[in-house]
């Protein structure tokens, strides 16, 4: 499990995601850091690669105003938080498909409900 989160080809697409097909990409977190351009990208793989996945930075408290007029807080974590937490997503599904139906270890299906 441990060489599953430190694989690089899962790092590197926990950078794409979060960098590039996520919605909230252009959102800076306590660091202040976005990776928009792939120079940038490089070097957060870089800085990812060197980093423990439970060495997080603290999360930067947004709040929302809701319809009625009351806040609702929201968190918004730092860019390597963002990877981190992509890699384990990344992990957990694997393992999740694996320990649902073994013969479709391949593809991860989150959109499989338990009842299947």
């Amino acid at each position: 499990m441990k060489l599953m989160l430190r694989n690089y080809s899962n790092l590197l697409l926990s950078v794409r995601r979060i960098t590039q097909e996520n919605q909230g990409k252009y959102t800076a977190g306590i660091d202040g850091q976005t990776a928009l351009t792939s120079e940038q990208r490089v070097q957060l793989v870089k800085r990812m690669q060197d980093k423990t996945l439970w060495q997080v930075r603290p999360t930067k408290r947004v709040y929302i105003p809701k319809a009625k007029g009351k806040l609702r807080p929201l968190g918004i974590p730092a860019l390597e938080n963002r990877g981190s937490d992509d890699c384990q997503k990344c992990l957990r599904t694997k393992l999740l498909s694996t320990v649902r139906e073994p013969q479709l270890w391949v593809s991860p299906r989150p959109q499989l409900s338990r009842c299947h």
